[in-house]
């Protein structure tokens, strides 16, 4: 099949997103100290990458020593591991008068088993998490398109090499242009059927839809480079 050229846009801004911390008894294998709380982050997809989780609390006076790792699963005799910890902060606030700081944490690139916060509480109360998110890298697809031309974003294919267009020379110009944001639709597996795992199937847009945008991007592509030719000279 064949393929629309695009440019792809790193944003400043990172993309947010609140996330669930499942709190559960620290098992032994986790080797967790005396006192501690173990939360399992409920991440929505497995492979993320340049992903941070922010931690805020409305405690005021405290000091905490917070882990984030991975806790592998069970070993083919069934054995628990322990905590992988990626990542030790300590995460304190001595004034009263004002909230404290958020934490933020790097978040442990996890395909297998999951991902687990632990708190070292020590003699003190459990610390009040009051709300975990998660900043992830945020990106724009840039291309051109016909109104009338429906697409399908196609990704999870490992076996598929970054693609090269000519289009990218022209990306100072493309990047700069105002853009119209259009939001993707449900994601489905390549049978057609709402997907139920992390990654999407070897799916292709129909020849006619994939020509006709093709064709209203080279007609728009010339022109670019007419105009530019033309500033030249």
């Amino acid at each position: 099949g064949l393929q629309v050229p695009y440019l792809l846009e790193k944003r400043d801004e990172p993309l947010t997103l609140d996330v669930r911390l499942e709190r559960r008894d620290p098992s032994a294998a986790a080797r967790a100290a005396a006192g501690s709380s173990e939360y399992v982050v409920t991440l929505p997809y497995r492979e993320l990458r340049g992903t941070s989780l922010v931690l805020t609390t409305r405690a005021r006076v405290f000091r905490r020593t917070v882990r984030i790792g991975l806790l592998p699963p069970p070993d083919r005799q069934g054995r628990a591991r322990g905590l992988r910890a990626v990542e030790t902060r300590v995460w304190e606030q001595s004034d009263e008068a004002m909230a404290a700081a958020p934490l933020s944490l790097p978040v442990p690139y996890a395909m297998d088993g999951d991902v687990v916060l632990e708190i070292d509480e020590g003699d003190n109360q459990p610390l009040p998490l009051e709300r975990a998110t998660l900043l992830l890298p945020s990106y724009a697809v840039r291309f051109f398109r016909s109104d009338a031309a429906p697409l399908l974003l196609a990704y999870g294919r490992r076996d598929l090499t970054p693609p090269r267009y000519d289009l990218a020379l022209l990306s100072p110009f493309v990047l700069g242009q105002r853009a119209r944001t259009i939001n993707a639709g449900a994601e489905n597996s390549p049978n057609g059927s709402p997907a139920t795992g992390n990654g999407a199937g070897q799916t292709l847009v129909s020849p006619v839809v994939f020509w006709g945008a093709l064709g209203v991007s080279v007609i728009v592509l010339l022109g670019i480079v007419v105009r530019l030719v033309r500033r030249e000279t």
